[in-house]
């Protein structure tokens, strides 16, 4: 009878047991959480992804293209880091995220595969032709690392791998990782924006056109509305753009009436551009876009304060630099900022090919293109490739007290400051100098001011700029950002209508960083979503040495850790266990 019940007793704590683990996997089946242990925390969602992922009000459904069972272990990693971090956005948006996983390309050949490689290049979605390294030579492989989501009919690709960068590289996917929480939250920022910002790249005073802004305004369009406003009052086409509203004006109100359309035309704007002026400012339309500085406006400023342009340099060998006069100081010193009459020099400049006496070519510095590390002080800079700048200027802080500025990009610790009117020659390229040519170190080139701007016009008589009065002496909150380098976003067009990216040089064909450093200036300026914190993110991948478990004794020790090892510790356990219960039984 004992036996009978110490049995029965068993069966019910087995049976009590099996109904607990059902119930709580019941209850918890509705409820999805972990614990995030990694030192970056990986794992956890920015507070600007949280909001984006909540504020679907409809199911998101992802499509991911990166799979495959023979690719490359960086690309596995990639895509299971993708999954999870899907996982987390779909926990945070309520479960209006799913996804799947699968090979487009799997199983097709000839006919199929062309067309498939064509559906996915004209839905924006980049194929990878990798040529991977193994121990019997090397392998073609084609793989997918983008996805589309779909939301309320529309379609968005997502590139996993920037395509500008060296994909098959271990850095460069560690760098894709660290990325997709941006990217992802990038995209569900463009599904849910139904209500776009707005920003104006300014026109008429000789700044960068259309064509030369191409790449940059492309980018911009995926999350803002962007046009062109002209701010010249002696320019014909300041006058076009208002020509709607300005007939049958009477003349005596003419001008009334045209502060008045400039004033809302401007605030119409959550930022505003000034790529590259070259043409001086009328003190009318200093007073314009202070106030729409004072109304909330923020502003990005790519200024070069003297001309310095290669077109003369290969033809006279040296030239001399040129003041623009603009007639910017008085506005920009009231904002914090000073762009200086000067050029600056870095050792670490763009190496370009020269003619070398005699023939031939002779890849050298230009020390007037710096090649600008990021600084890694700001979300702005964060995770951001060299910026490389043209003849750029120093931009010193000053001003009041009441605002904080950020520098953004700076020289390295070997710089040259050459005042104007500064000589231009090709012969510094052909030298070697010492450490002694540059003298200056941590020269400013770019300068984030934020805080409470001040009006210079706070004593200035103003009925004749602004007769309805509507002026504001001061605003909190202000944004902006002063680059000292007009061709910040420049781009080249080929022959064909092609654009190449910003900061792409085509001489050693290298993309840097200057499209993301602008695209990420825009986004802390205006976007209200936060979403820029996301890239203070810094996730390390723990890589085994190539090199090191390369060597066949290493690769004997490893497999006898992780295979033997763990067999003769269980068949230890065993007969230690074994023993222990014979003895424990036989007393």
């Amino acid at each position: 009878m004992k036996k009978r019940d110490l049995r029965i007793q068993a069966w019910i704590e087995l049976a009590l047991a099996l109904a607990l683990i059902i119930l709580v996997n019941y209850l918890s089946s509705g409820f999805f959480t972990r614990i995030d242990f990694t030192k970056e925390k990986r794992y956890t969602l920015s507070d600007a992804s949280k909001r984006l992922a909540d504020s679907l009000d409809d199911v998101l459904y992802v499509k991911i293209y990166l799979d495959g069972d023979d690719m490359p272990a960086a690309y596995r990693n990639l895509r299971n880091a993708t999954k999870e971090m899907l996982d987390e956005f779909r926990y945070a948006s309520g479960s209006d995220i799913e996804y799947e996983i699968s090979n487009p390309l799997e199983g097709l050949e000839g006919e199929e595969l062309r067309n498939m490689l064509l559906s996915l290049r004209q839905g924006g979605i980049q194929v990878l032709d990798l040529y991977e390294k193994t121990n019997d030579g090397s392998r073609q492989k084609l793989i997918v690392p983008g996805a589309h989501f779909f939301y309320k009919g529309q379609q968005y690709p997502v590139h996993l791998v920037d395509p500008s960068m060296t994909v098959n590289n271990q850095s460069t996917i560690n760098r894709a990782i660290e990325g997709l929480e941006f990217a992802i939250a990038n995209t569900i920022r463009r599904c849910v924006n139904r209500s776009a910002k707005r920003v104006a790249f300014m026109q008429g005073h000789g700044e960068l056109d259309e064509v030369e802004t191409a790449d940059a305004r492309r980018l911009l369009e995926e999350f803002y509305i962007v046009e062109s406003m002209n701010l010249n009052f002696d320019d014909s086409s300041y006058y076009i753009q208002f020509l709607d509203q300005l007939q049958n004006i009477n003349p005596d109100s003419f001008g009334f009436v045209l502060d008045k359309l400039t004033k809302d035309k401007l605030n119409e704007y959550d930022a505003i551009v000034f790529a590259k002026p070259r043409i001086g400012f009328a003190d009318r339309e200093k007073y314009w876009i202070d106030q729409y500085v004072m109304h909330g406006g923020k502003v990005m400023w790519m200024i070069d304060p003297v001309l310095a342009e290669t077109d003369s340099l290969g033809k006279y060998g040296k030239v001399y630099t040129a003041d623009y006069d603009l007639n910017l100081n008085d506005l920009l010193f009231k904002y914090g900022a000073r762009v200086n009459l000067n050029l600056v020099q870095d050792y670490n400049a763009l190496i370009v090919p020269f003619a070398r006496q005699g023939g031939g070519i002779d890849p050298r510095p230009w020390f007037y293109f710096p090649v600008v590390p990021s600084m890694n002080n700001h979300a702005i800079n964060r995770n951001i490739d060299l910026t490389w700048l043209q003849f750029p200027a120093s931009v010193d802080t000053v001003g009041s007290p009441l605002l904080k500025k950020t520098v953004l990009l700076q020289s390295s610790s070997l710089a040259r400051i050459s005042s104007h009117p500064a000589e231009i020659n090709l012969s510094i390229a052909r030298k070697d100098p010492g450490q002694d040519y540059f003298p200056n170190a941590d020269v400013p080139l770019a300068v984030l001011i934020e805080g409470t701007f001040e009006s210079p016009y706070a004593f200035v008589d103003r009925k004749d700029f602004d007769p309805q009065g509507t002026y504001r002496s001061s605003v909190e909150g202000g944004k902006m950002i002063v680059v000292g380098d007009g061709d910040l976003i420049h781009n080249y067009m080929k022959q064909d209508g092609q654009i190449y990216p910003a900061g792409y040089d085509r001489l050693t064909k290298k993309t840097f960083g200057n499209r993301m450093f602008f695209m990420n200036c825009m986004d802390y300026l205006v976007d209200d979503f936060g979403l820029i914190e996301v890239r203070n993110k810094d996730i390390q991948l723990r890589l085994l040495d190539k090199e090191k478990i390369s060597k066949p004794a290493e690769q004997t020790k490893w497999k006898v850790i992780n295979v033997v090892v763990p067999i003769v510790l269980i068949l230890l356990f065993g007969v230690l266990n074994g023993f222990i219960r014979k003895r424990k039984y036989e007393r």
